[in-house]
């Protein structure tokens, strides 16, 4: 079998693998991220005849430095078993996190040594009438990167990610006296000062006030974390 990184001209290929693997329900998500965010260069590929199997890898920054933000790990299910994304993981530089979507997958990668490392409180409150709640606005960017930092999360966010982003999910933004105060980005992730305050469903760090369910949400390997930390990207 093959290993390479991924080319432009295999875009298709990765394309529908992925959304076998990680079907967006009509949503467009899909097609919107790989419209604005993939890279071939951060895409590795095993080839077997057609891609076997594949994953995406970012360098992203954090209180410890640079790590490796590990996403859409994916294999063919005739090839499932066989250990292909772990030799494709073994390709990509230490630390790494990621985010895993079912208890299956913090399995797989518990086997691996992986640690559970990072959570969220899944929320759902009534919507406050009595809020100011307004559409985020592309200047309120900068206010909103802000707030974000203000809670020493252990990744950095970038303003060029949160930008596109925003081009799919709907952003909300409450203000209180004149300033903005908290944010909210689609069902994604809410923060800031009473951010429950919005309703519906969303996810926040576990020290937010809002109602919620704890649940664990990505897992590293390579650090040294002495507490649960708060990971979120926006790509799940």
């Amino acid at each position: 079998m093959l290993t390479r990184r991924a080319e432009q001209g295999d875009l298709s290929a990765v394309f529908q693998l992925f959304c076998a693997t990680f079907p967006d329900g009509g949503s467009g998500f899909n097609r919107t991220y790989f419209n604005n965010v993939w890279k071939p260069e951060n895409t590795l590929l095993i080839f077997d005849g057609d891609i076997a199997a594949m994953l995406q890898h970012w360098t992203v920054g954090s209180r410890q430095g640079k790590c490796s933000y590990v996403y859409g790990v994916a294999t063919r299910p005739e090839y499932r078993g066989r250990g292909l994304a772990s030799k494709l993981l073994e390709q990509v530089p230490l630390p790494h996190v990621l985010i895993c979507e079912s208890a299956d997958v913090f399995s797989f990668y518990k086997k691996l040594g992986y640690d559970e490392s990072f959570f969220v409180k899944k929320c759902s409150a009534p919507r406050d009438e009595t809020a100011d709640i307004r559409p985020l606005r592309d200047e309120d960017i900068p206010r909103v990167l802000e707030i974000y930092r203000a809670g020493g999360h252990f990744l950095h966010r970038e303003e060029k990610l949160l930008r596109q982003m925003l081009e799919f999910y709907p952003g909300q933004a409450i203000w209180d006296g004149g300033e903005l105060t908290a944010y909210k980005i689609g069902p994604l992730e809410a923060l800031g000062e009473r951010p429950e305050r919005f309703g519906g469903s969303f996810l926040c760090p576990v020290n937010s006030p809002c109602p919620g369910e704890i649940m664990p949400f990505g897992c590293s390997k390579g650090l040294e974390l002495a507490a649960p930390e708060y990971i979120n990207l926006l790509f799940n």
